[in-house]
């Protein structure tokens, strides 16, 4: 027969499950704050799916605002070639830099779109898709440019067709990464498309800034967000030179102002089965949105402090975020404790705080303990804790 002290330690009990659940929530939003994550309001069932997504090469669980532990230095690329992460950074700005100083005699003849010039090329195509180069002058500061490409809630606010995007995991030296994007390209009857892409920048002695963004394949699952296509190829990139820029009024008068001349160049292979005209639409129709949007744009409010912590000291350690992302994962133990502690006792614990798909999931029952982790010492892609 059950005693008041038995109802008493019952109701404690409770209280401190729905407490502990309530600590996790609030550490977890906090960790969430220092994470390189987008999500388009409206997309929840791409959310849902994406932030389960995981590295095929980690070992251990890690929630959508974590980043992996540890990832592999060699990279397989969309055609089945195999190199190490350093050579894919090179390639990838070689390659964007190739496109941006190749000669007009290797383009069609440009046209002009949105004040921007529009060229083809003629030397570069594959599948009948050829790699597009863009060039216009924005009245924006270069760094923030970079910012609007590298960090998920800038490039979410200056590119409409990001639905989702993810930081995975960052290589030494802080101007390397590993994310996941996720676009819509056109109507809704077009299938959205996903990318696993290494991204990465450089800037020289001139302020010139050269951004790369380069498909990568077997990084994350291919059938990971619902109704969505996994991207075939993608080689995009910037060169971002700073630059006086004419700006032209409503009433015809013109002034200077500091900028940059950008000069965006993209050859994509979105797969499915889209026309090319199409393929061609969507891709030159994303790059002109990206560039006049941040045309002008009023900075957003964390712009200068994301430029000083991601561009001027890429390779510092990020403590706080670091520290938050350490008491969630306390918080979610000690919720896993209170679960336990609760079902001896006979609690209903999902009646209590609710479906425990938020707090569990089949990935991390499936994982392997952290412990048993094996490091490749030859490896020189660093690691993350």
């Amino acid at each position: 027969m059950a005693t008041v002290a038995d109802a008493e330690a019952l109701e404690e009990r409770r209280k401190s499950l729905v407490e502990a659940k309530r600590n996790l929530e609030l550490a977890q939003e906090e960790a969430a704050k220092f994470a390189n994550i987008f999500a388009r309001e409206g997309y929840d069932k791409i959310k849902a799916a994406a932030q389960q997504a995981q590295l095929v090469s980690s070992r251990r669980w890690y929630n959508f605002w974590e980043k992996a532990s540890r990832v592999p230095s060699t990279l397989t690329l969309s055609d089945g070639s195999k190199l190490d992460w350093t050579e894919v950074l090179n390639d990838a700005l070689a390659e964007v830099r190739a496109a941006v100083e190749a000669p007009e005699s290797d383009f069609e003849k440009p046209s002009s779109k949105s004040g921007a010039t529009v060229a083809w090329s003629k030397t570069r195509v594959e599948r009948g898709i050829p790699l597009v180069r863009i060039e216009k002058e924005v009245s924006a500061d270069p760094r923030a440019i970079l910012l609007s490409q590298i960090r998920a809630a800038h490039a979410g606010n200056a590119d409409p067709s990001v639905l989702y995007m993810r930081e995975h995991y960052t290589y030494r030296g802080g101007q390397s990464s590993i994310m996941h994007v996720v676009k819509r390209f056109g109507s809704t009857v077009v299938s959205n498309r996903d990318f696993t892409v290494f991204q990465t920048w450089a800037e020289a002695d001139d302020g010139t800034i050269t951004f790369a963004v380069k498909s990568v394949d077997e990084t994350l699952a291919k059938k990971i967000v619902p109704g969505a296509v996994r991207g075939q190829r993608l080689l995009f990139g910037m060169q971002i030179r700073p630059a006086k820029v004419t700006k032209t009024s409503f009433f015809g008068a013109t002034s200077e102002t500091d900028g940059a001349k950008v000069v965006a160049v993209s050859h994509a292979l979105l797969g499915g089965y889209l026309p090319v005209f199409l393929q061609k639409q969507y891709v030159v129709s994303e790059i002109l949105s990206i560039l006049s949007t941040l045309d002008g744009a009023k900075p957003l409010p964390d712009t200068t402090e994301l430029i000083e912590r991601f561009i001027e000291n890429p390779d510092s350690d990020d403590e706080e975020g670091d520290a938050a992302a350490a008491a969630a994962v306390q918080a979610e133990a000690e919720v896993e404790a209170e679960v336990e502690a609760a079902e001896k006792l006979g609690i209903n614990v999902e009646e209590e705080i609710g479906d425990l798909a938020s707090l569990r999931s089949a990935h991390r029952d499936n994982a392997e303990p952290e412990a048993e982790l094996e490091i490749d010492e030859e490896s020189d892609a660093g690691t993350r804790d």
